[in-house]
């Protein structure tokens, strides 16, 4: 039974061997880290409890520190000399645990701590929106997929929001059995997800020529700055959140491209055309001494508040009342395809990690397609009538 003085040096040195196996801390009896093969490091203590081995665990590693370890078991072992069980009490107050009680440990320790802030928004408002108020009052131990399924149905009108609710309370059901809660749903596969159709946007020449106008004539009335950068989405097709939060140092002029560190799929280069960059370059003539940010209305919020009522205007102004922001990308795609670029191409500028969400634009070029199946036709028809 190895023992050491544990420390933050000393677990992070403890190396995976072909078996699991244990590090004993030399100051607090049965405290010790438990490093298995894959090199996953987890702390418990070894209680003594009315004459029977209990073992307690207290977290895993890095997540929690050896000092946090150390007080829990400290305090568990004082609680073994004053008679309590320190196993059976969590058992029992995991057992009465709600589900909304869990789900604010699921968005603080994982949600929280691993994606990104936008996603986490957006996890605790499906919560506190339909989750909780539906099924927030029922014991973690207690739920069924059944339970689950009845929200599903209750929110058939929504479908997508139906389905993010299902995958939300998937994901936090695999984190409650991995962190030892007793639950009674190990999958929510059972069930049925609604069918999503996604909406693809694509901008017709006239409509084209209605936007550049609306666009116009929203900027000569003071906006210049939001209409800039609805500009910069139609002819870039990057997300709203990745040009709000764009920096000029992430702006490389010399190559003509935006380096982003942090987009929906990772860090990403986005190439820049011509017109992009004459964008960029009027904004940086206007760039305050110190201002980092490329749109600098303040905060991020007030950057896309600001983006968000010009778009209102000038899409009511284009006689285009059901066009979003985001239907910028959708035709900025839609341009590219008739362009000529291939699918694998558009992903890339698109900055999107998986073929089959670009291949949703896949049916934008079928007008293309059938004018190339209409030259080829009456190419071959000359030639057929020339051979005669």
């Amino acid at each position: 039974m190895p023992r050491a003085r544990l420390n933050a040096r000393t677990v992070n040195a403890a190396k995976p061997e072909a078996k699991v196996y244990s590090l004993f801390d030399e100051a607090v009896p049965g405290f010790h880290v438990r490093i298995k093969p894959s090199g996953v490091k987890g702390f418990f203590v070894k209680l003594t409890v009315d004459g029977r081995q209990r073992m307690l665990g207290l977290g895993g590693w890095p997540s929690v520190t050896v000092e946090e370890a150390r007080k829990l078991a400290l305090e568990a072992r004082g609680k073994v000399s004053k008679g309590t069980d320190p196993v059976e009490e969590r058992k029992r107050r995991r057992s009465d645990l709600t589900l909304t009680a869990f789900l604010d440990t699921f968005l603080e320790r994982h949600v929280e701590a691993k994606l990104k802030p936008r996603t986490a928004g957006h996890y605790s408002y499906l919560v506190s929106t339909y989750i909780a108020p539906e099924l927030g009052r029922v014991r973690l131990g207690a739920l069924l997929v059944s339970d689950i399924a009845k929200l599903h149905h209750k929110l058939a009108d929504t479908p997508r929001v139906a389905n993010q609710c299902v995958r939300l309370l998937g994901k936090a059901l695999e984190r409650a059995a991995a962190w030892g809660y007793e639950v009674k749903v190990a999958s929510v596969r059972a069930v049925e997800l609604f069918p999503e159709v996604e909406r693809i946007f694509r901008l017709e020449a006239a409509d084209a020529v209605k936007l550049a106008e609306a666009m116009d004539a929203e900027a000569e009335s003071g906006n210049r700055h939001a209409v800039l950068a609805l500009r910069l989405l139609l002819i870039t097709g990057m997300r709203r959140g990745e040009l709000v939060g764009l920096q000029w140092d992430q702006v490389n002029f010399r190559h003509s491209a935006l380096n982003l560190p942090d987009s929906k799929t990772g860090a990403k280069a986005v190439p820049l055309s011509k017109p992009a960059l004459a964008i960029l370059r009027s904004l940086q003539q206007e760039r305050r001494l110190g201002q980092k940010k490329v749109l600098d209305w303040g905060t991020e919020d007030g950057a896309v508040t600001a983006m968000v009522r010009a778009w209102h205007r000038i899409r009511v102004a284009a006689s285009l009342p059901d066009m979003r922001i985001h239907d910028l990308r959708h035709a900025f795609a839609s341009a590219a395809l008739d362009a000529g670029e291939p699918l694998e191409a558009i992903a890339k500028l698109l900055g999107q990690s998986i073929i089959a969400t670009t291949q949703r634009y896949a049916h934008l070029g079928e007008g293309r397609a059938k004018q190339g199946a209409e030259a080829a036709g009456q190419a071959m028809d000359k030639l057929l009538r020339g051979a005669q």
